[in-house]
């Protein structure tokens, strides 16, 4: 068996997976299930293609947008049921409206997270929400060179590397395609998660069944955002259905993903996690906005426009949003991930060693013990100090002046 990139770069885009006519690539999985393209020998003509054709070896050339605006949906159901503002959703629709298909993460249930072909509008809301997991890609790109062949207006929605490796595949630019990659903070595999949400029903005397997850919930405002891992019987269009939940710091999950306890290898020396991009829009959270009209209370998106294939697609999009256009590095100076890759867990290593001899949650805990030991002193600390007279005013009145 031969790799194609080296390991600890190499992103699982898939491309080269998706190119190799003579099915000469398998799939593994490593330690902590992340999956990873290997050459089959005994198939493989030596023809070279998968390696010419990995964006790890060529690196895509990618551009500095000149243009970002903050926006959200005009449809408040839509905006409620979204990650920020609903950019992601008003793009898909807008395909889907002029006939096309969207491609974008799907979940089906919590062990059933990958890319699908999405060519209905009432099938919009399966792409919808934050997924803190690797999608899996599959034979996916084929499918999109068959619906650009045909001539299909085609969206794309993924990270900043399946675009990467689905404009390696594709060997050129096609007119009928819209890229939008996703501001990213890393992602985990897919079996951590799947181990996590047994461990969970387990310890609730639940029966193992096609549950759906959510990572993020928007509360009434911005600020009562909440991580965790959200488990219902079905997530509705509407953003509620909330069942059983773990909240962060109290989810060994979404404490090792914040934390950069279990992400990709590739992740922590991203070459994505800048503001050079790869595809035609970006789109995150807009934290870190300045003084502005727009009501930032329910979730706020940030589009950066990178192409001018970008930009004239954001301008047929633009009528179901309200948007403000802004300073491309007050945008950048707020998003960690356009600054610097996620930062490794001390860990990390222990981590992926303790893993297989332990499984996830006596991995996690032991990895993110010296984690919780700060956490809860540090708040333990804040509530002595809050209970001595007057420092809560003083706190206050300095907390204005600021």
């Amino acid at each position: 068996m031969n790799r194609i990139c080296p390991v600890d770069l190499c992103t699982g885009c898939m491309a080269c997976y998706n190119s190799c006519s003579h099915r000469a690539i398998r799939v593994e999985k490593d330690c902590c299930g992340f999956l990873y393209p290997e050459i089959d020998e005994n198939s493989c003509v030596n023809c070279g293609l998968c390696f010419s054709i990995c964006p790890v070896n060529h690196p895509l050339e990618k551009v500095l947008p000149e243009i970002v605006y903050a926006a959200y949906s005009k449809e408040e159901s839509d905006r409620r049921s979204s990650t920020s503002g609903g950019a992601s959703s008003i793009f898909a629709q807008r395909v889907i409206k002029e006939g096309g298909v969207v491609y974008g993460c799907v979940q089906e249930s919590y062990a059933d997270i990958r890319h699908r072909r999405i060519e209905r509008k009432n099938e919009l809301y399966k792409i919808k929400g934050s997924k803190y997991v690797q999608s899996e890609i599959g034979d996916v790109f084929k499918s999109v060179k068959k619906d650009l062949l045909e001539g299909k207006q085609t969206l794309f929605v993924g990270t900043p590397c399946q675009i990467a490796g689905l404009r390696a595949f594709l060997r050129k630019d096609y007119a009928e395609l819209v890229t939008v990659d996703l501001v990213c903070h890393g992602v985990p595999s897919g079996e951590l998660l799947q181990e996590c949400v047994r461990e969970i029903l387990k310890k609730r005397n639940l029966p193992e069944k096609d549950y759906q997850v959510r990572f993020r919930v928007k509360g009434k405002m911005r600020k009562d955002l909440k991580y965790g891992i959200f488990l219902s019987d079905l997530i509705p269009d509407n953003g509620g259905g909330v069942g059983v939940e773990e909240k962060y710091p109290h989810n060994y999950y979404i404490t090792g993903f914040i934390t950069g306890l279990f992400h990709r290898h590739c992740c922590y020396s991203c070459s994505y996690a800048n503001p050079r991009r790869i595809s035609d829009v970006t789109i995150g959270d807009y934290w870190g906005i300045g003084e502005t009209a727009l009501d930032v209370g329910k979730g706020i998106s940030e589009v950066f426009l990178n192409t001018e294939k970008g930009r004239t697609f954001f301008e047929r999009c633009k009528e179901e949003m309200v948007c403000e256009e802004r300073e491309v590095m007050e945008a950048v100076r707020g998003n960690g991930q356009l600054q610097h890759p996620s930062v490794k867990n001390r860990n990390y290593e222990l981590f992926r060693k303790l893993y297989p001899e332990l499984g996830f949650r006596w991995a996690a805990r032991r990895c993110l013990y010296s984690f919780y030991v700060h956490y809860y002193l540090v708040n333990r600390m804040k509530t002595i100090v809050r209970s001595i007279p007057f420092v809560r005013q003083f706190y206050q009145v300095i907390k204005k002046l600021i």
